[in-house]
């Protein structure tokens, strides 16, 4: 429903857990609960960041009770 693919999923020596999704968004989950973290994020993503999807570098669903978000940097306009 999300319309979104993972590229690629991978787990750390220490259990963290890490995707990079279609159009290169990284989420990273950390370790434990993951289908907890996997609502969160996909509660946030339908309500929030869908519309900005290109814009999105990161999405890290390691803390307890937040999410943090990294924005990839405007294009700088091409001088004329």
């Amino acid at each position: 429903p999300l319309q979104l693919s993972v590229e690629e999923l991978s787990v750390d020596k220490r259990g963290q857990v890490r995707a990079i999704l279609d159009g290169g968004i990284e989420v990273i989950f950390g370790e434990g609960n993951l289908s907890d973290r996997l609502d969160r994020f996909v509660a946030l993503y339908d309500s929030s960041l869908m519309a900005r999807k290109a814009e999105i570098l990161r999405v890290d669903i390691r803390y307890q009770s937040g999410i943090a978000v990294a924005f990839r940097e405007p294009e700088a306009l091409a001088e004329t």
